[in-house]
């Protein structure tokens, strides 16, 4: 499949391929004399920038750059920073269950069941 025009579909899904579709794009690219290609997926910079401006960089021509390196590890924090909070709803959802069951039976006891 040497010098072969390809459409590349990239596509992120919630839970699984069958979840529902968070994320899509399209690539055109073509394979090299062994039959194999390859993609750059990145960031706009400019767009990073006004988020995370210690991670963008301006080249002499006046590019702009993202050292994704470190915004790597502003990424994993944020992740971690997300699932504790996740774990802390978790809980907080827990805890509100409880009291739900326990305003049922309380209702129960007093025979008010099904008097909502």
């Amino acid at each position: 499949m040497k010098s072969t025009s390809l459409t590349v579909r990239i596509s992120i899904f919630s839970e699984s391929e069958t979840g529902t579709l968070q994320w899509e794009e399209t690539h055109s690219a073509t394979t090299n004399e062994f039959g194999l290609f390859s993609l750059q997926i990145g960031v706009i910079a400019q767009e990073i920038e006004s988020v995370i401006p210690e991670v963008v960089k301006t080249n002499d021509e006046g590019y702009k750059l993202v050292d994704y390196s470190k915004l790597t590890v502003v990424l994993i924090e944020v992740m971690k920073e997300q699932q504790k909070m996740i774990e802390e709803l978790q809980e907080k959802n827990r805890e509100l269950q409880q009291l739900k069951k326990e305003i049922e039976e309380l209702k129960m006891g007093l025979g008010l069941a099904g008097n909502d």
